[in-house]
């Protein structure tokens, strides 16, 4: 499927980024007893969905769809628990997307479609991380989860025939890298790059193809 090739690909793109510079800068040390326990985090940033294919039919007619998307902001928040060199979190993330163009056809020709408005993607996911511990203030990690994206939609019109205007749901993917700074004893800034995969959803009668998006957010993380 088109997702899980997106996946591997991200996956690829992670690891060749970040094997070589943590292999050579950073050797795992034991995490200090006092970075165990749970944490809170809040962060914000921008979001890249790519552009999105789908169908429906209507009257009798199938249109194929085609949605081109700008890039927006996003925010997140969540709670985890630190065993040391790793760590587990439950997340939300938010995300805006404004739907720049989109174009549908039928049969080869081109049709009279108009939508306005955004794509709203939000997420609830269970992540797993594993910190790259060393003797300084920067501890680089890499992360990988699993969760459920609610993806929302305004109302577009297909030759003359309004649809879209709800929302549905669909199963989401999740790879992560960045690194965070300690700034005070219970507190560290972050910096990370996540890649979402999210599957087929059904919104409305329109029938939405496997997507994905880049996110780059910035924040802090307590410990409690």
């Amino acid at each position: 499927m088109a997702f899980r090739r997106k996946l591997l690909t991200a996956g690829l793109v992670l690891g060749s980024v970040a094997a070589p510079s943590l292999a050579d800068a950073f050797s795992s040390v034991k995490a200090e007893e006092g970075n165990k326990g749970f944490y809170g985090f809040v962060g914000g940033g921008i979001t890249q969905l790519d552009d999105v294919g789908a169908s429906e039919t209507l009257s009798g007619t199938k249109y194929e769809i085609d949605f081109e998307l700008d890039s927006g902001f996003s925010f997140s928040g969540g709670l985890g628990y630190d065993f040391g060199m790793f760590r587990i979190e439950g997340s939300y993330n938010k995300a805006n997307n404004d739907i720049s163009s989109v174009t549908a056809t039928t049969g080869g020709s081109g049709v009279t479609t108009t939508a306005s408005g955004d794509v709203d993607i939000t997420t609830w996911a269970f992540t797993g991380y594993y910190d790259f511990e060393n003797e300084s203030k920067w501890t680089p990690y890499v992360g990988a989860g699993i969760g459920t994206t609610k993806v929302a939609i305004e109302q577009l019109t297909i030759a003359g025939i309004n649809t879209g205007d709800g929302d549905g749901d669909a199963t989401s993917y999740l790879l992560k890298i960045g690194t965070s700074y300690e700034i005070a004893e219970k507190a560290d800034l972050y910096g990370e790059a996540a890649f979402t995969s999210i599957d087929d959803v059904e919104i409305e009668g329109t029938d939405f193809d496997p997507t994905s998006s880049w996110t780059f957010q910035g924040g802090v993380r307590f410990r409690f």
